[in-house]
Formats: C-alpha cells, structure tokens, sequence
C-alpha cells in the first residue's frame, strides 16, 4: 500500500493492498517451531532433561543410593488424561494424517481396504494421557510421557501393561538412553539397559562378582547397568517408588492388577519397589464431588457442600459477612467439576474450620432448593409441609398441601441428594397431619383419624414369588402360626393360600387393608389424634374416641395389621387440641393447646412441665432428641428443647424474627415451624408450613473433621494454591 494514496488512487483495487511489515516469511517461521510428536511413549529429550535437572549441583536432591558407580533418583510417576475431539485430521507439519491410534499411511490404506465403523470406534483417540516424572522431595518435575488412547484402550489390562513399560524406559539410565534410537522423539525399547543378575535374584542378595563390583542390591532397578560398569562410567538413573493417577475404571483395576502382583511376589523385579496410589488432586476431587453430590452421613451428622454454601448467602449479614470473608468466591461452595483446587483448599483452611467449630449447630434450607433451581425442587412446588420423616437409605417422606378445611394432604418422598431429587408423591388426599417411619413402614395419623400405613419393603404383605430362601418362608409361617414343614415350592405354596385366606375374610368383614384394625373392637374402630411409634410392632396414641392415652401391639397377618388397643390413662382435663406425643426416658410426653405434660409410664402419673400461659411457649409438634424434648412452636416461631433430666427449657433454634433466614442455630430464623424429626437422636429436621421448605439442622463437629482430613491429605502432597508453592520446584 503506496503511502498518501488516496480514494482515486491507481493501486487502489482489494487485491493488490497488501500491508507488509517486513519479517519472515510462514515457512521461515515453520521451520524454527519447536519439535513436536504424535507418537505415544516417553518423550526422549524430556526424559533426558530430567535426568540432566537431578545432576545439577544445585538441585539439592537426596539420591535414593549414591556410591562409585551409579547415583539413583528416587521418583514419581503422575498421570492424568485430557478429553479430546475424535477426529481425523492432516497435519501440514509432518504431512500426516492424524487421529487413530495406528499411523494412516499408504501401507496402512493397502492393507485396510474396506474400513468399518467398528475399526473407527476402536482406535480413534477420545483422549491424550500425560504423565510427568517428580523427584520424591518435589524439586524437579517435568511432563516426559505422552500417550493417545482410545476408548477401548484405558482396561485395567492395558494400562497396566502401558504404565510397566513406561517405568521400564524411564529407569533406563542417561547413557542408555542418549544411545537407543528414537522413532520421532520417542522411545520405546528398553532392552539395551540391563542390569539384572540371575545369581543376585535366586538368592535375594549380592553374589561376590556383583559385590566386587560395586553393586549394593539384587533389585535390577537398584543396581549399575551393565553398559556402564562396561565402560567404567557413573551409570545415573531414575527409580520409581511411587505412581499416582486418577480413579478412572480401567486404572481402578490396573492399580489393583499391580498391588496384587507385588503382594503375590509375581511382579517384574524392575518394578518391585512400585506403590500404586490414587492421585491426590483426584482424591480431593471425589471426596469434594461427594460432599457436593449427597447429604453424608458423618459420624451423627449430616454434611453437605450446600450448608456452607447457604451459611455463606443466607445467613444474618453480619455471620454472611465473616464467611464472605473465609469464602471470598460464590464457585468455592458450588458443585463444579473442575481440576482447579482452588475450591477445596477454600473449604479445608484452618481459619474457615476455626471459625465453624466456634459455631456449634447450623441450619440450611434444603426444599426449595436455593443455589440451583431444578424441575422439582423450585419454590412454591411443594406447599405447606405439615409434617416430616426420615426413612432408611437417605429417603426423606413429607406431608404437603395440608388442608386446614379437610385436614387431608398428599405424601410425598424425596431422597437426600444434593439438590433434593427423585420426588414422587405415594399418596394423595389423605387424612392425616404426621407421619413416622419405623420398621420399613410409614404410619400417618390425622385429627381424630384411624392409622393407616404404607409398607416400604413389603413388611406387612410379604411378596412370595421374591422368595428364594426357605429360612425366610419358614419365619414367615412361624409368624403367621403355621407349621413348618416342606420343600421351598411347599412353603411357599401354603403361604400363598394362607394370604389368600387371609384377603377373603377381610372382605366378608370390610376391613381396610391400609389402616389398623382392631378385630377386638365389636363396635366402632377407634380414632386418633397424635401417635408414637416405638417399634414395628408397639406404639403409643392419644385415642380421642375413648379419651384415653393408649398402647397398640401390632400382628402382621400377612394382608394388613392386627391392633390390640390397651388403655393407659384418661384424658387430663386440660388436654385440649391433642398435637403430638412422644416417649423418652420411661414417661410420655404429650403436647396440647395449653403445653406439655409428661406421663410417667410406671405409676401413669401426669405432671405439667410446661404450660402456655407460665411459661409463654405452645408446642406443637414434639420429638425424642437423646434425653430431650424438642418442639416446634408457631406462634413464637422457634425450636425449643426440653431437658428431662434437668427439667431446663431452652431455645435450640430460631431468634423469633418473622423471616426465613439460615445460619447459627440460634441466629437463623422462621416463619411458622410446624412438624419435626430426628435422625441419629442428632439431626434435626423441621418444615416450616408458611415458607413452604424444610430445614436441616445439624452440628458440624464431623463436617469440621471430615474438611480438616482432606486439608491434611493435600498438605501431605504439596497440593497449594497458585503462587503459594512451599518447595520450590525446577
């Protein structure tokens, strides 16, 4: 481009206004690129870099043997995969088509003339596995290994033949490797350095020749090649002791395959001081994915990454601050997969752990879910949960969409994953306004209802063609009264006739097969108002159509349950508005309008403990918390707990504010609290019937262990944050 040309220039047209700024031309350039491979194996002038690195005299590396005639350095192997784009492309540099993990050349196209699909599949490279080799004391490391693997490459089988023989070569020692040919920079024999003595392994030491020599052990990976004693050269070499990589399935099992060899004795002498361990980043990461993924059970508490990520936001502001200042970063406290460990040494330092251990118990909102917003779990889905259970396996069952009107609601369940997932509703316009769970069964009560159930695990109304074990058949008979006696197919067959039997007189009789019955009663069936399960067999009730405290045993007869009703004692007279009853310490305790009183199951006394108008607290809900009382109370929006023993009240939860705040038991915060639950007699869980969520309350004391574990591990393997290396390394 001519300078001051203007708008009618003669050498205005597109095609000759080319800027030139001088320098050298693409083919220049090309041609002082750095060299490169698409080969797989060890990467010769890397691996002889390294070696280079640990001989410098002031790289302060502690050889593993250092004598006369060979230095060793003790090393690791780290390996770990990258994804990549299955594709097939030309490279213009080395003028090759790449993609698959066999060369396509002229040859490779004669000999496969009709390619398939299924050929594609299997050798296709899906990902790139890197491997770099670090001094044990982390002073030097460099990335020396390089391989592509398809995706039916990564079995156990052939990553544990692909990890032996990359050690193999990478013991080799300098000279060694400075004189075997390499095939575009990659090595891939290991056959010219031996240093192996038949007499030395037969007899598990030295033998006088190899003594004479200067050789101190018989492992071939411990001793001089035989190359350099031949030419009377330091021989110096790498040894590996330790080799770390993630948990995918195919090195799950070459880890296993290479244990198993050295534990049995079976494995190559050459790799007989090798320990196979996952890679800690990878453990970290799994151990975080976990803590993100589910709701852990840690010793009696629950864990989960969405506490602290709801301590953080949704805390008072003066607690969100503090954590803010702990968690500087939204993405330390998210579920995000990612190799940065930024996020775990976030939620493992010691001043965020200090500062949770000041903090005691905490509650977090877990329905709605807060931070990520699913198909089932957003707010308003699941509106006015009356009452709550908890289950086995992490299931979690709810009473939603109370009616006042009808006292009906739907049961849903939902299981403890983060966030919340798997709702199902199991049943819908049900009188009730509790649930407990005992035994494998769900037991729901309404307001001056009959107890109903639903069997979880077929405890009530066994399935006999999932029978496969004459035991269980046996048991069965037995508890149903009848005898024992036949083949399985007999068992089997008589229990089918007796459940059949069973489901003809329930209806001649009428009876429902989802509720108590009380075949005693000659009347009417008895109604309830509040139950206390005890067992799959015992609970207790407040009967309201005899007014009385009542005990239920319960027989299972194959179809539905047999209930026989024992009156305990009548009604007090300030038992109004039964809402709960629960049984701790040899007494029932049992909630109404005007407060709680307590049964004492040996002289069936009743004592008034708290009463509304003293002492300006109305349970509502009530559950056995270790040797206390917990409950909900609406109308002061608060948790309390009751201390049987020392007969102290004191608020577990809640400061009273109107407001749906989580945070510090004693700093978070309600609208109407209304039913309870408790897991391990340490975790609570409560539902708030005006914001429409459930609460988690739980101590951190193992959340704070299991954290500081991790921390631990990472400090062990040097894993830090960027810029903030302990040791420095080459």
């Amino acid at each position: 481009m001519d300078i001051g040309q203007g708008k009618k220039g003669s050498k205005q047209p597109k095609e000759t206004c080319k800027m030139n700024f001088g320098g050298p031309s693409e083919t220049v350039c090309n041609k002082q690129q750095a060299g490169y491979t698409i080969k797989s194996r060890v990467i010769k002038p890397l691996s002889l870099a390294h070696l280079k690195l640990c001989e410098r005299s002031d790289t302060p590396i502690h050889n593993l043997i250092q004598s006369d005639i060979v230095h060793l350095f003790p090393c690791v192997l780290s390996n770990d995969g990258n994804a990549l784009k299955p594709s097939i492309e030309y490279d213009p540099r080395l003028k090759e088509n790449v993609g698959l993990t066999v060369d396509i050349d002229v040859e490779f196209v004669k000999k496969n003339k009709n390619v398939t699909p299924k050929f594609i599949r299997e050798n296709i490279v899906t990902e790139v596995v890197m491997s770099a080799v670090t001094t044990i004391g982390n002073e030097v490391s460099l990335p020396c290994v390089v391989e592509y693997k398809s995706r039916s490459g990564k079995t156990g089988d052939a990553m544990a033949k692909s990890w032996s023989d990359t050690i193999k070569i990478l013991q080799m020692c300098e000279s060694c490797q400075e004189n075997t040919t390499a095939e575009e920079h990659i090595l891939k024999d290991f056959s010219k350095c031996k240093s192996t003595c038949d007499e030395c392994i037969s007899r598990k030491s030295v033998c006088e020749e190899c003594d004479f020599a200067g050789q101190v052990s018989y492992l071939p990976c411990l001793r001089a090649c035989n190359n350099c004693l031949n030419h009377n050269r330091l021989c110096r070499r790498s040894v590996f002791l330790v080799l770390t990589a993630d948990c995918e399935e195919g090195n799950k099992v070459a880890f296993e395959k290479i244990q198993s060899a050295r534990e049995k004795e079976d494995i190559d002498h050459n790799l007989s001081l090798l320990s196979v361990i996952p890679d800690c980043p990878h453990v970290g990461k799994s151990l975080k994915a976990s803590f993100s993924n589910w709701f852990l059970k840690l010793g009696h508490e629950r864990g989960n990454l969405s506490i602290l990520r709801n301590f953080r936001n949704r805390s008072a502001p003066e607690v969100s601050r503090q954590v803010k200042r702990l968690i500087p970063k939204n993405d330390f406290v998210r579920n995000r997969d990612r190799q940065d460990p930024s996020a775990v040494l976030a939620i493992t330092d010691e001043s965020l752990l200090e500062f949770l251990s000041d903090t005691g118990s905490v509650t977090s909102t877990i329905i709605p879910e807060t931070g990520k917003f699913t198909a089932d779990n957003r707010p308003g889905m699941h509106q006015k949960p009356v009452s709550i259970t908890v289950g086995h396996y992490g299931w979690i069952y709810i009473l939603c969409k109370y009616d006042e009107t009808t006292g009906n609601s739907d049961l849903l369940k939902a299981r403890m994953h983060s966030p919340i997932d798997t709702f199902s509703v199991l049943k819908k316009n049900i009188p009730a306004n509790e649930v407990q769970f005992n035994g494998g069964i769900l037991f729901l009560c309404g307001n001056d209802s009959k107890v109903s159930f639903v069997d979880l695990s077929n405890e009530v109304t066994p399935n006999v063609t999932k029978i496969n074990s004459k035991k269980i058949a046996a048991d069965l008979l037995s508890s149903y009264g009848l005898a024992v006696v036949g083949t399985l197919a007999e068992t089997k067959k008589r229990l089918n006739n007796h459940l059949t039997t069973v489901q003809e007189i329930y209806k001649e009789e009428g009876l429902e097969t989802n509720v108590i019955n009380f075949w005693d009663m000659s009347v009417q069936q008895p109604t309830f108002s509040a139950i206390c399960t005890i067992d799959k067999g015992l609970l207790y009730a407040a009967c309201s159509s005899i007014k009385s405290i009542v005990s239920v045993a319960m027989d299972y007869d194959g179809v539905g349950i047999k209930g026989t009703l024992q009156a305990l004692c009548s009604f007090n007279d300030t038992w109004k508005g039964f809402t709960s009853i629960c049984a701790v310490a040899g007494s029932l305790y049992v909630a109404s309008k005007f407060g709680m009183d307590k049964v004492c199951m040996n002289s069936w006394e009743i004592t008034n403990v708290l009463s509304s108008e003293r002492d300006e607290v109305w349970p509502y809900k009530i559950k056995r918390r270790q040797q206390c009382v917990l409950f909900t109370d609406p109308t002061n929006r608060m948790i309390y707990s009751y201390d049987t023993e020392s007969m102290r009240l004191i608020v577990f939860a809640g400061n009273g504010n109107e407001t749906s705040v989580d945070g510090p038991n004693l700093e978070a915060s309600f609208r109407q609290p209304c039913g309870i639950d408790v897991e391990f007699e340490n975790v609570v869980y409560v539902t708030d019937i005006m914001t429409h969520s459930i609460i988690l309350i739980t101590p951190l004391s193992e959340t704070i262990r299991f954290l500081r574990s991790i921390g631990c591990l990472y400090k062990a393997f040097s894993v830090h944050k960027k810029g903030k290396a302990t040791i420095g390394a080459i």
